[in-house]
């Protein structure tokens, strides 16, 4: 047994069938927003190199936008991914009936859409906020090339969090008839005991 195999082979019984992917496509997006901050860390100390080479103003005043660019989206993404990793990796409880699973499709399902939307704003934003720059520096054709590759890897972000919702749209679903059927089994059994019991 791996360290993956919670996210390879999830033993969850509402993460079973289809909807498995949704744990490898997290995997794949876990390693995708590894290298994308590593990426940034070193776009940004360019950038900062490549901004005080000729610039005489503070870094305060360059196009750099960390937080309209990248933050919104990866901020929110870093703890969801926190989160989600605990939940995932965090051993079932046993309760008198039977295992307890600690992540939710629904949770799955809601932070994947607001995750998708956070990356569609942040892609458009960074390509808005790159393009529209007046301020020019040294290497400012090489930056501006990183800051589209930056989009670009949102976008890849974005569209691993569309796989996700669509796998936990399974999920919940799924989850949801089984619910449903569980509860007619219990209604018909509590029909047929009090039905006994007026004979």
């Amino acid at each position: 047994m791996g360290i993956f195999t919670p996210l390879t082979s999830p033993r969850d019984p509402r993460w079973q069938g289809i909807q498995h992917h949704h744990h490898t496509i997290f995997l794949v997006k876990n390693l995708i927003l590894l290298l994308f901050i590593i990426f940034i860390i070193i776009e940004y100390s360019l950038f900062r190199s490549w901004w005080n080479r000729e610039s005489s103003t503070s870094i305060d005043y360059a196009p750099y936008s960390f937080g309209l660019r990248i933050a919104f989206a990866l901020i929110p993404d870093l703890v969801y991914t926190i989160f989600a990793l605990v939940l995932i990796f965090q051993k079932p409880t046993l309760s008198l009936k039977d295992r307890t699973w600690t992540f939710h499709p629904a949770f799955a399902l809601t932070f994947s859409i607001i995750m998708f939307g956070l990356y569609v704003g942040a892609t458009f934003v960074n390509v808005l906020v790159i393009a529209s720059n007046e301020v020019s520096f040294y290497n400012m054709n090489t930056w501006d090339s990183i800051g589209y590759a930056e989009a670009g890897v949102q976008g890849v972000l974005g569209l691993c969090y569309l796989g996700l919702t669509v796998c936990a749209c399974v999920a919940v679903h799924r989850w949801r008839i089984g619910q449903e059927g569980s509860k007619g089994f219990v209604e018909v059994d509590n029909r047929m005991e009090t039905g006994m019991s007026n004979v």
